[in-house]
């Protein structure tokens, strides 16, 4: 059985890796992406492009944005492996040891629960030599749902020129301070192709509401805050 590992690169920056072009003058940036993966979408994000490829040898799907001059700003790839069938089941100390297990040396740096369609998931955000990754374990079965890492890129421009982004327990507790003791119930980072920028997405309870919200993670300024009905 086959299920997903999500690693995510998130570049903020003109990258001076050499790119290759393919036959239908895609830029393909081989830091990331193989010269021999195959182009499958292309289409106009913002003022980016957006490139998806299949690459059979690495058995990775990969997305990547582009800006007008063809640098790559940020890269999503997707692999499958084969996952092992574990009886443990995770609490809260063996959900950061399974972390630690994973990446050795990083620092857990925030960590929630959360039932996402009734499977009880442990989310570990944690660092490792100045890159950010989380991690998602599925509580009853000890095992690995979703990974992602993201990569800031020396010398960033436009929105997100910071030389570092806020961890995960950072941007919480930027937030906490502008709306209250909230409790996190969904938190997750993405670009924004249309700002040019990496936020902290996700929800949260407050009293008995609940709330949609992001969060800069150049800035930790709260960018987004909605009630979710």
């Amino acid at each position: 059985m086959f299920r997903k590992i999500i690693a995510v690169i998130a570049a903020i920056a003109a990258l001076s890796t050499p790119v290759a072009m393919a036959q239908d003058a895609v830029v393909i940036n081989t830091a990331y992406v193989s010269a021999d993966a195959q182009l499958v979408k292309q289409e106009s994000e913002g003022a980016y492009t957006e490139y998806e490829f299949r690459d059979k040898a690495a058995n990775a799907e990969i997305e990547a944005l582009a800006d007008a001059s063809g640098n790559y700003v940020f890269v999503q790839t997707e692999y499958e492996v084969k996952r092992k069938k574990l009886t443990a089941k995770l609490d809260r100390d063996a959900a950061i040891k399974a972390a630690q297990a994973m990446l050795p040396g990083c620092e857990v740096d925030y960590i929630y629960f959360d039932e996402d369609d009734g499977v009880n998931e442990w989310h570990a955000f944690c660092t490792l030599d100045g890159d950010m990754y989380m991690m998602e374990f599925a509580a009853e079965s000890a095992q690995l749902i979703r990974l992602l890492k993201q990569e800031v890129i020396p010398g960033a421009a436009d929105a997100q020129s910071e030389s570092r982004l806020l961890t995960a327990r950072e941007a919480v507790d930027a937030l906490k301070l502008a709306k209250g003791d909230l409790d996190i119930t969904d938190l997750d980072f993405d670009f924004d192709a249309y700002e040019g920028a990496i936020y902290y997405e996700g929800e949260c309870t407050l009293g008995y509401k609940k709330y949609e919200f992001k969060i800069n993670a150049a800035t930790g300024d709260v960018a987004g805050w909605e009630l979710d009905d």
